[in-house]
């Protein structure tokens, strides 16, 4: 009787496991390019906390628009 609960288990870890991969390359796919026209202008928020302890100058942030 231990079979069926076991296999329901493994089965369910291997659900959320690809569930996870598959958000995973979700959130890797690059965005996509805009051009504005210049004077545009644009309100944008950082993506992630800046330290200055940390971040060096050449780092890339990433910024959304709000």
């Amino acid at each position: 009787m231990k079979l069926p609960k076991l296999t329901a288990v493994v089965t369910a870890f291997f659900a959320i496991s690809i569930s996870a991969t598959l958000h995973s390359q979700e959130a890797r796919t690059p965005p996509k390019k805009v051009v504005l026209a210049e004077g545009t202008e644009v309100t944008l928020r950082m993506a992630q906390d800046i330290s200055s302890g940390a971040a060096r100058p050449s780092d890339p942030i990433e910024l959304t628009c709000q």
